[in-house]
């Protein structure tokens, strides 16, 4: 079995990258439910994250 990352990118509509710790991002049941292997619903999550920087 591989390896889980310790940090998971996550991309902003306008294409901002930001690497977080995974278990910082797991708090959100929104960002858990799209990442977490073991999450009763597979389907993919539409999920906007705007950047307010510039």
């Amino acid at each position: 079995m591989a390896e889980v990352s310790k940090y998971v990118t996550l991309i902003s509509n306008d294409g901002f990258e930001f690497v977080v710790l995974r278990d910082a991002v797991l708090i959100s049941p929104v960002i858990k439910s799209m990442i977490d292997p073991k999450s009763e619903d597979p389907a993919p999550v539409p999920f906007s994250l705007s950047s307010h920087l510039g």
